[in-house]
């Protein structure tokens, strides 16, 4: 934190007692996440405080720091209620141990990702119209210490905005740094320009389709008129 100087730290399952801080710090009814700021946020308002996550509104961006259940079935009573809290039509940022992976290929080592799991954790993301941020550094945030066979790494741990944070603070990323003190890697999120890959994929999000202009968008798309080569027209319809 020396290094980086965040103006915001949250901490998922700390090793010393709050006792140990000054300052402006909130923690979870578990113990087990905290929440820190600096003295220069004018009135922070906390939102909700529960075992797997601490909500609190800052300047006018609603972040939720995470430290989800280990069982999957457990983690729904998360899902369901942060996508209680999604009808504020704020800025969000949601951070931290999520215990869930959007897919496979997240997790090497050990036994394969529920299918269950990925899927109530896909529908919390669509649902809510969400998506992960930009990031750089490692690509697994957590491993187990291991060597050879017994080695697994994963991730589970992640930064996930909406639409209206992305519109606000435009270029907002997070970075993975290397583990040290915990087998979970620090995540550190700023604002900058990130400029847009060439080969960058689009996601459909389920909800999109629900909207009752959604199929009236995609006909006047189609029959907008493009010119130049094929392929060119191909790839931007």
């Amino acid at each position: 934190m020396q290094i980086h100087q965040p103006d915001v730290v949250g901490i998922a399952e700390p090793m010393v007692r709050t006792r140990c801080l000054t300052g402006n710090l909130l923690n979870s009814l578990g113990m087990n996440i905290w929440l820190l700021w600096r003295n220069n946020f004018s009135s922070p308002k906390l939102i909700m405080i529960d075992r797997q996550h601490i909500t609190m509104e800052i300047e006018g961006l609603l972040i939720s720091i995470v430290h989800a259940r280990s069982l999957h079935v457990q983690r729904r009573d998360l899902w369901k209620q942060l996508t209680d809290l999604n009808n504020t039509g704020m800025p969000r940022l949601i951070a931290g141990d999520f215990n869930a992976h959007l897919y496979v290929n997240e997790r090497k080592g050990g036994r394969v990702p529920l299918a269950a799991a990925i899927q109530d954790f896909t529908d919390f993301v669509d649902e809510n119209l969400l998506v992960e941020a930009h990031s750089t550094g490692l690509e697994y945030t957590w491993c187990n210490r291991q060597q050879g066979d017994r080695k697994i790494i994963s991730k589970i741990d992640r930064c996930l905005i909406n639409q209206e944070l992305l519109q606000k603070y435009m270029g907002w990323s997070y970075k993975v740094l290397s583990r040290h003190a915990s087998d979970h890697s620090p995540l550190i999120d700023w604002t900058t320009s990130i400029p847009k890959p060439n080969n960058a994929l689009f996601r459909l999000i389920k909800a999109w389709s629900s909207h009752e202009s959604f199929l009236e968008l995609v006909d006047m798309s189609w029959k907008e008129e493009i010119t130049g080569n094929p392929l060119v027209r191909f790839s931007l319809n």
